[in-house]
């Protein structure tokens, strides 16, 4: 039921980077509210009690700007950056692991991840595709996370520049799959 068999594994229709775009960006508003209230309600209140504590008496008295604590503040936004990135990391590789190369996003605008056709094994007389491997669902949560949390993020897009990659990010060859639209038949 989720396996594709065709005898052109080219002849699926790729995602268009439009509605790859859209997938993502849902799957990111998802992703930020996730990781703001598991900064604001967990991990801020207390791992960084006194800092913040120090900073709302700071505001209070209005002396904020004198004496401001710049290093607490960027180690706030440096963990904060850091469990973000863990966030949006568990939340592709496991959505994608458990809903068999969908995300809410893709699932939203009908698209899945498969694994590779140049990389699939054979099957008779055509190619039998499946959703990504662990180890593929792990190293391109990684890439998409890595790439959405790094200033070189367009970087991951170079790769759509080029005919040869077949509408694929670097994180799509890196992992050995590709996303199409989600047309069972």
């Amino acid at each position: 039921m989720d396996n594709y068999k065709l005898s052109d594994p080219f002849m699926l229709e790729r995602a268009s980077l439009s509605r790859r775009f859209w997938a993502f960006s849902l799957d990111m508003i998802l992703v930020s509210g996730l990781s703001t209230s598991l900064l604001a309600l967990w991990v801020f209140p207390s791992y960084f009690q006194e800092p913040w504590q120090d900073l709302l008496r700071l505001i209070r008295s209005e002396t904020l700007v004198t004496s401001l604590i710049p290093f607490q503040i960027l180690h706030m936004l440096w963990v904060g950056q850091k469990i973000s990135f863990l966030v949006t990391w568990i939340y592709f590789g496991a959505s994608e692991g458990i809903w068999r190369g969908r995300t809410l996003g893709k699932a939203i605008l009908a698209l899945r991840s498969l694994s590779s056709p140049l990389h699939s094994g054979q099957d008779g007389d055509g190619i039998f595709l499946t959703s990504p491997k662990a180890w593929q669902q792990i190293l391109r949560s990684w890439l998409k996370a890595l790439a959405a949390f790094s200033p070189f993020f367009l970087l991951d897009l170079l790769p759509l520049c080029f005919p040869s990659a077949r509408r694929r990010c670097l994180h799509d060859l890196l992992s050995r799959s590709c996303v199409v639209l989600d047309r069972v038949e």
